[in-house]
């Protein structure tokens, strides 16, 4: 994957992650996910996000890996092996975790999505350059 399209897809992620936290919002605690269809709704959404954004990791940890090692503050792993659950073993997700998943672990995976987005564009800022 080109730099370039790794760019695309961080920016693909960072927007993922926003309707993530979003969506998340309106969920108070963990059985609010499966307390009526609105939250199971919400639930398999936010499952649907959090399946995309460690498919794009696990393709960006294949092709550009240096990216991901640059940033050892986040369990890029523990991402992607979340995808590998949510994608073959859906019925054994637990609403707990993707609560705190998404309450704990997401305001800082977007920071440094982020945090990455910028260190890329300006890599391929100086590389037009020069």
């Amino acid at each position: 994957m080109s730099k370039e399209l790794t760019l695309k897809k961080l920016l693909d992620i960072s927007e993922g992650i926003e309707i993530i936290l979003r969506r998340s919002g309106k969920i108070n605690v963990p059985s609010d996910f499966t307390n009526n269809q609105e939250g199971g709704d919400l639930y398999d959404a936010i499952l649907m996000r959090l399946q995309v954004i460690g498919e794009v990791l696990k393709k960006i940890s294949k092709t550009n890996p240096d990216i991901l090692k640059n940033h050892p503050g986040i369990e890029w792993n523990k991402i992607i092996g979340l995808r590998d659950v949510i994608s073959h073993d859906y019925l054994l997700v637990d609403e707990e975790i993707i609560f705190s998943i998404c309450k704990e672990k997401m305001p800082a995976l977007r920071k440094e999505i982020d945090l990455i987005i910028k260190e890329l564009e300006q890599e391929l800022n100086n590389k037009l350059k020069s």
